[in-house]
């Protein structure tokens, strides 16, 4: 588990006048727990329907004549300088801001880590809290308290991280005891009576459950690699593309300078860097006179040509001459070196 404050809150709805009435958060270093702080607060407000339906909170049965919030409740963890990691991270931080403001005390600058944003790279039908965490097999039972919801932030974490790092013994660790559950009824399950078999076809199913997310961990982890290595080629891939556009931009450049009438006309240096002017010649086949070729030539073998024309160069006849094959002097460009 990631070192940081865990954190999560409560409140009477989702507006800017409404208010934290339950704050939960654990202090984890080195893997482990090393403090924790969970209090409900007087709001001063009923909750609106939605957040008491969804909290299970009564503002007169849970919250009534207990201390409001205060900033200096938790103003030195949020001053501990560890990141604040929450599920959907932006509603937390903002509730909090509301709260500090109204006592005009800036709320502290942290590093915020939202869990929800890895959670997104799960292929599901939504990213809920409650969705991710039974993707993982982790109970929901008692969430949407703040105390309860850390916890299960905390076990969600965990379980990103592990699949981020194919840790595959992480992931068998957060299956085994559910695993174990099981396993302690099937193994002492007897079919003798009605219940007995209703029993065992319940276990059976939750036995198929657990191995399909097995199975889906497993090719998580075993993908993994794959994946990471495509995203490295694909951006490695990108920074070459982006050096070999703007070489190829300036190679062109360069080679319409040394290929300007001008600069060949007036005997200037025929190379730049490595960059190497180099004259051809090409047969202008429109004008081949075949009456005049030698016989060698005849069936216009073009390399049977090139060979005869780099022997006059270096025998200093320059242009070459070619009877019956008119050439055309050009130049290119070449590089000596990449």
């Amino acid at each position: 588990m990631k070192d940081g404050i865990y954190l999560d809150c409560e409140t009477t709805g989702l507006g800017s006048k409404d208010k934290i009435c339950e704050l939960c958060m654990v202090k984890v270093i080195g893997g482990e727990v090393s403090d924790r702080y969970h209090k409900m607060f007087d709001p001063g407000m009923p909750l609106n329907k939605d957040a008491e339906r969804v909290t299970g909170l009564n503002y007169d049965r849970d919250l009534k004549g207990k201390q409001q919030f205060h900033p200096n409740e938790v103003i030195d963890w949020l001053r501990s300088g560890m990141p604040i990691h929450a599920y959907s991270a932006n509603f937390d931080r903002r509730m909090l801001r509301q709260e500090f403001e109204r006592w005009n005390v800036p709320l502290p600058e942290c590093e915020w880590v939202d869990v929800l944003k890895d959670a997104r790279e799960l292929d599901l039908p939504n990213h809920k809290q409650g969705t991710v965490a039974e993707h993982f097999g982790i109970s929901t039972t008692g969430s949407h308290s703040a105390g309860r919801d850390v916890e299960i932030l905390m076990q969600i974490s965990t379980a990103l991280a592990a699949r981020k790092t194919n840790d595959m013994d992480t992931a068998l660790r957060l299956l085994a005891s559910e695993i174990k559950e099981v396993l302690e009824v099937t193994s002492e399950l007897e079919a003798e009576t009605y219940h007995d078999s209703v029993v065992m076809d319940s276990a059976i199913n939750n036995l198929q459950k657990l191995r399909n997310r097995i199975e889906k961990e497993r090719k998580v982890i075993v993908a993994e690699p794959t994946k990471r290595v495509k995203h490295i080629n694909s951006s490695f891939k990108k920074v070459r593309d982006l050096i070999d556009d703007e070489k190829t931009r300036l190679d062109a450049m360069v080679k319409r300078y040394l290929l300007k009438s001008e600069t060949i006309q007036s005997g200037l240096s025929p190379a730049v860097g490595k960059a190497v002017r180099e004259k051809t010649y090409n047969i202008m086949h429109g004008q081949v006179d075949e009456s005049k070729m030698e016989l060698k030539f005849l069936k216009i073998d073009e390399f049977a040509i090139e060979c005869e024309i780099r022997r006059q160069i270096a025998e200093g006849i320059d242009p070459p001459r070619i009877k019956g094959v008119p050439l055309e002097v050009g130049y290119v460009v070449k590089r000596r070196a990449r």
